[in-house]
């Protein structure tokens, strides 16, 4: 179960880097990649073999903004 949320966090800190590095702007980022948790989530509702969970979506939010941190820094 907790390994689930790790990998959440990585695919969306390594996705936020990509999309960063590919020259788009960092509130693009974080609206895209907020964007596609929720969706993610919500049509794992709809799916009669899934479940949507929230914690999934924070630890994408969290994998995201981590990214988005770790590349600030970096600039300085």
């Amino acid at each position: 179960l907790f390994l689930d949320k790790i990998f959440h966090f990585l695919i969306f800190f390594f996705l936020s880097l990509s999309l960063t590095k590919s020259e788009f702007k960092i509130i693009f980022v974080l609206i895209f990649c907020s964007l596609y948790g929720v969706i993610i989530e919500i049509t794992q509702t709809l799916l009669f073999y899934r479940t949507g969970d929230f914690l999934d979506f924070l630890f994408d939010l969290f994998g995201t903004i981590t990214a988005i941190f770790y590349l600030k820094t970096l600039e300085k």
